[in-house]
């Protein structure tokens, strides 16, 4: 019966660490229940395809260009067979809120930049290689100039000045992109337009950031610490998909963005310093039994 006993207050202790409320670095925070994964936000974001590559600057992680080519297979193509390197590139915010797992903070905005996927002509499907690809995730109190709007992506103006304010804050999370697949639409398949409109998921390699000991190592597929799933986004601005190439209403920003991305967590080291403490508070109990 004590060794019953022993054990169910352990198992306390153990879900009263995981349960309750993940305090991560630079004041973002998230409810969680005890079950992993235990982060969970959905995004908004804008794409563009780019041949002023991520890759030529000194700092590839904090580099969004905002100059863009058509997302048509054959601008992308010529640009391509000109000597040029076609980049997806592009910026976006996960929505804050309450709920389980969302994250939230006091003033702040979580943007994001990302990029390093370049086009592939040698895969007709799905022809993006993201060998290179990364990601970065940023926390942001001061909002210099406004808060980041994907939206406002709608000329080179108004997307220069809105990449800006995407990577203007601290760096809260660094990733490499990892087993990226995209699924182009069928319906634009059918057209010769594979990049115009689809999904994508991939998972995540934390490389640094603010919070990167907030991230639970090797939870997804035994090797990566984030998972983003459903990421849908079309450059077509119809409500139906056209059925010849002369039915398309591209735009060189993506018209629409949104997905979902995922994760195990940790408060390091409180949540530890407080199982710790659990467990210590239950070795005085056995030894005052013993006595």
């Amino acid at each position: 019966m004590k060794k019953l006993l022993l054990a169910t207050a352990m198992l306390a202790a153990s879900s009263a660490a995981n349960a309750g409320v993940v305090s991560a670095a630079g004041g973002v925070s998230w409810e969680v229940d005890g079950g992993l994964p235990n982060f969970s936000a959905t995004i908004d974001f804008t794409q563009w395809w780019t041949i002023t590559n991520t890759t030529e600057v000194g700092d590839v992680n904090t580099a969004v260009s905002t100059q863009t080519i058509s997302p048509t297979f054959s601008s992308i193509s010529s640009a391509f067979q000109n000597g040029d390197a076609p980049e997806l590139v592009g910026a976006g915010k996960f929505n804050l809120g309450n709920g389980l797992g969302e994250p939230n903070c006091n003033g702040c905005e979580l943007t994001f930049s990302f990029g390093g996927l370049f086009f592939d002509p040698q895969n007709s499907a799905a022809p993006i290689d993201s060998s290179e690809g990364w990601l970065n995730i940023y926390v942001d109190y001061a909002q210099v100039g406004g808060a980041f709007d994907e939206a406002q992506f709608t000329n080179l103006t108004s997307a220069t000045d809105h990449a800006g304010r995407a990577v203007d804050g601290d760096l809260w999370l660094s990733l490499n992109l990892r087993d990226f697949e995209y699924y182009a639409d069928p319906a634009y398949v059918n057209i010769g337009e594979p990049l115009v409109s689809g999904t994508t998921l991939f998972f995540g390699e934390v490389i640094g950031g603010l919070a990167e000991s907030n991230f639970i190592s090797d939870f997804f597929a035994g090797a990566y610490e984030a998972d983003a799933f459903g990421l849908a986004s079309t450059f077509d601005d119809n409500s139906r998909a056209p059925t010849t190439p002369g039915g398309l209403n591209v735009s060189e920003y993506s018209v629409r963005g949104s997905g979902n991305v995922e994760a195990a967590t940790v408060s390091a080291p409180s949540t530890i310093a407080m199982f710790g403490l659990a467990l210590v508070g239950l070795g005085a109990m056995t030894r005052r039994r013993k006595s």
